[in-house]
């Protein structure tokens, strides 16, 4: 016997929907930014409402008493469980400046900027931390840290309770304490084994979509799902679950509907579980295993009926969940889906009659997806705005095209898993066997990542609306969007069950050829973009990645590849390491550590499980921050071949000669001061010739080491690197007039706090006449050498660049000694008092002062002690 009063079952779900409903909107009071006791206050009013619906159940109306069944249930699991949010005097006790403490990690958020997000469990509360990229961060880890709280303004607590969060803070280091989380370990590793045979971005999206590990999406390629409307896509819902319930329905076909039921509300919980257990998953697979259950039933509203029940059971399981956008639009959707979907496809059906013939065909395919599509978004527009102020114009084309890659990407995806197991444990030649095994997936994943970064330059992308009209226009989209779904139409007419059956079968078999089509081509572009992204044999090629705030530098030439330095993101490095580096030949010959600090070192941890790496170079190893520490326990225990170099030391790479030019073994011989400018100074300096080719890699030095490094320039320099990101206090004339480049490349961040390149230093590397290329302008510089000829030509996203000759350097040059300005009386003087102390500091990442080395007073290879 039901506990619910007796209703009739409607669109709304009858009596389950109307206490759902009821559940949700009650739960939604406790956002009020009230203190906790009086929100506690609250919850015992509400229970006392519910023990009304089952007291007086003869003498109130069934729809008044479900209602108040409904908000009777939220008050009784409030005050038994706990308040859903954080009250508003939540965060009183945690804005202090604690000594270190050991919390859990509780989630895992995408990474911004470089930054690991991560939120902790400290006591009661959830705090939200940023961290340093290194180490990485997995759900269930036990950490020690200082956490430094943010001063926040109002609307920013707000928004951050109503995540369930009560403070923000960030922290410098971070001592992994122990993973406690097996699950977790097994996701992370299978998300490893997907990325480490499809290349970046496609592989984090792939281990999104099959796994839920939407912290490894590549930022950039997140913020084009986000706003092409595709972020369903990434985010695992309803959708993903229901192509895991498909497979298993099919594999099941054999049982009896009733066993297959409960097999499927089985494989709904355990893919639950497996890809995360968190709220965003568990409301997926609720949903999806309700939907599909209710729909087997055959019973007229039972789809309905069951998504009410699954609604109702994850708000009393946890109310917090009715904050959730996600949850939001994924049950308002599901709800749209149920109330019109079938008609409204229908009825595409029939509209496609009257098109024009050469238009039916491809209406026959598309169409009951529009009409889909259009019913979702009805549901859930007036949501969509209020939350996000914007509507995705491109959402529903876009969708159509990604669609129907998905299924497929997900089951290639997972022989991806066992592939990049292999993979791991294969010999280097079997690695393009693996690579072979896993390109279905990474063409289906790579097309899908194209769809959603061109979507996102279409024009006209998206509609903002004013933040002042949000709400208002919010509300009337809801209201047009349901009245629009719960009127009663008509019936559309019926065409002959043969002649359906007949143009259904027709359809099916031609859309299967399309399809198939379709990855083939797909598969072919993804093996023909990826030989043609390898570098010529018969070349030098220098590839100034485009990391951010920091270097990371690709040499590549005779089939050799030696990485100068990693930037300070490694998701950001990996992305445009993949999209040189084919995926069956991930080979690193030399690997060079400039010096240890942040926006040097931070991505390199992570190239040891994707790449196999010949050998290590580096001078400094003491000193800097949470990446230097990781990369020193990675050199002690990986069994890398490491060799510390410094001025006079010389190797080739391919037909290519390598000198050292700095540092020199005296300057080493001391210990490095606790500021950001002595390790800078201990920057690996490289020169690479080539067949009259010349290139200069400089790292971070400053300006008080460039009479050194001038002396040792013999000949004119073609290609510069810039020093330490084109700073003020680095590259003087005496340092520029001895290289004299033809083009300087600024390797920098948009936006970097440091006010890098400082336009002075810009000023000095072009008055002679050469060109300056900076990457958070072109993003990716690369320079091709002919080995041959001798010939090269630097290009960049936007085109080839007209780099000057090297007699037009020479030219002007002449002419600016000729204005009577003496070398040696041009250098700038550099005081140390003027620069700023972030500057000082080395480069910190985006948005989180990394200091760490002013915290320490010794160092010792592989062991940081704080003084």
């Amino acid at each position: 016997m039901s506990v619910f009063p007796a209703l009739p079952e409607g669109r709304l779900g009858g009596r389950a929907g109307t206490v759902a409903i009821c559940a949700i909107v009650a739960a939604h009071l406790f956002i009020l930014p009230l203190p906790g006791g009086r929100l506690l206050l609250l919850a015992h009013l509400f229970a006392i409402c519910g023990a009304v619906a089952f007291a007086a159940s003869g003498t109130i109306s069934p729809r008044v008493r479900a209602a108040l069944l409904g908000v009777g249930l939220v008050g009784i699991r409030v005050s038994l469980g706990g308040l859903p949010l954080p009250a508003i005097d939540a965060a009183r006790d945690l804005a202090v400046d604690p000594p270190n403490v050991q919390v859990t990690v509780a989630a895992v958020l995408a990474p911004l900027r470089g930054e690991q997000r991560v939120i902790v469990e400290l006591g009661s509360a959830r705090v939200l931390v940023s961290t340093p990229p290194n180490p990485q961060l997995f759900v269930g880890d036990e950490i020690e840290c200082q956490l430094d709280f943010a001063e926040l303004s109002g609307s920013s607590i707000e928004r951050l309770r109503v995540r369930g969060v009560s403070a923000s803070a960030q922290t410098r280091s971070v001592r992994l304490q122990g993973h406690r989380n097996f699950i977790e370990i097994i996701r992370n590793r299978f998300g490893d084994d997907i990325e480490r045979v499809i290349p970046a971005p496609a592989g984090g999206l792939a281990a999104a979509i099959t796994i839920g590990l939407r912290e490894r999406v590549d930022e950039r390629l997140a913020t084009a799902f986000t706003a092409t409307g595709l972020g369903h896509i990434v985010a695992l819902s309803g959708w993903n679950v229901a192509i895991v319930l498909g497979a298993v329905g099919r594999a099941l076909s054999g049982l009896p509907l009733r066993r297959r039921r409960w097999a499927l509300v089985a494989a709904a919980m355990l893919f639950g579980i497996f890809a995360g257990a968190s709220p965003s998953v568990i409301r997926a697979s609720f949903m999806a295993a309700a939907t599909l259950i209710g729909a087997a039933s055959g019973r007229r509203g039972s789809g309905a009926i069951a998504l009410a029940h699954a609604v109702l059971a994850l708000t009393l399981l946890d109310p917090a969940i009715v904050f959730d956008a996600g949850f939001r639009l994924s049950a308002l959707a599901t709800a749209g889906l149920l109330a019109r979907a079938q008609e409204w496809s229908n009825r595409a059906a029939l509209m496609g009659e009257k098109f024009p013939g050469v238009v039916q065909t491809p209406w026959r395919f598309i169409g009951g997806d529009v009409a889909i599509s259009i019913a979702a978004q009805a549901a859930t527009l007036g949501v969509v705005i209020a939350l996000f102020g914007r509507v995705a114009l491109w959402s529903i084309p876009l969708t159509l095209l990604i669609a129907p890659l998905i299924p497929l990407a997900t089951a290639a995806a997972v022989i991806a898993v066992v592939v990049g197991e292999l993979a791991s444990v294969l010999p280097s030649a079997l690695l393009p066997l693996t690579s072979a095994l896993a390109q279905p997936a990474t063409a289906l994943f790579q097309a899908c990542a194209v769809v959603a970064s061109e979507g996102a330059k279409l024009p006209g992308g998206a509609l903002v609306v004013p933040r002042s009209a949000t709400i208002p226009i919010g509300l009337l989209s809801t209201a047009i969007g349901w009245v629009a779904l719960l009127r009663p139409y008509g019936s559309p007419p019926l065409a002959s069950v043969d002649e359906t059956e007949n143009e259904s079968a027709a359809d099916r078999r031609l859309g299967q050829k399309l399809l198939a089509a379709t990855c083939v081509l797909l598969l072919l572009g993804s093996l023909a973009n990826s030989y043609a992204s390898a570098a010529p044999r018969d070349t030098l090629r220098i590839s100034v990645l485009d990391v951010g705030q920091g270097d990371a530098i690709l040499v590549e030439t005779g089939g050799r590849r030696m990485l100068v330095d990693g930037g300070p993101d490694p998701a950001r490095l990996l992305t445009e390491l993949d999209a040189l580096i084919p995926s069956w030949d991930r080979r690193i010959d030399i690997l060079v550590a400039s010096h240890p600090h942040e926006d040097h070192l931070a991505g390199l941890p992570r190239l040891i499980d994707r790449f196999r790496i010949g050998g290590v170079l580096g001078a400094e190893e003491r000193g800097g921050g949470p990446a230097s520490a990781a990369w020193r326990r990675i050199l002690d225990t990986e069994r890398l071949q490491y060799r510390s170099v410094h001025a006079g030391d010389a190797f080739s790479l391919g037909q290519a000669s390598i000198s050292v030019l700095w540092p020199d073994t005296a300057y080493l011989a001391a210990e490095p001061t606790n500021d950001g400018r002595s390790l800078n100074n201990r920057s690996v300096v490289l020169r690479i010739d080539v067949h009259g080719f010349s290139a200069l890699l400089t790292g971070d030095i400053e300006a008080d080491i460039d009479p050194q490094i001038a002396a040792r320039i013999t000949t004119p320099i073609d290609l510069l690197k810039a020093p330490h990101h084109g700073s003020g206090t680095s590259a003087s004339r005496l340092f520029i007039t001895a290289a004299d480049p033809r083009i300087s490349i600024v390797s920098v961040g948009v936006g970097n706090s440091y006010g890098h390149p400082v336009a002075g230093t810009i000023a000095r590397l072009s008055e002679r006449g050469g060109l300056v290329a900076r990457t958070d302008l072109q993003g990716r510089v690369v320079t091709v050498v002919d080995l041959e000829t001798g010939a090269w030509h630097t290009s960049t996203s936007a085109g080839e660049m007209a780099v000057p000759s090297r007699a037009e350097i020479e030219r002007l040059g002449s002419a600016f000694e000729r204005v009577g300005l003496r070398v040696t009386d041009a250098v700038q003087p550099l005081r140390l008092a003027d620069a700023p102390l972030a500057a000082l500091g080395g480069c910190r990442l985006a948005s989180a002062t990394i200091r760490a080395w002013k915290a320490h007073g010794s160092f010792s290879r592989g062991v940081t002690t704080s003084s």
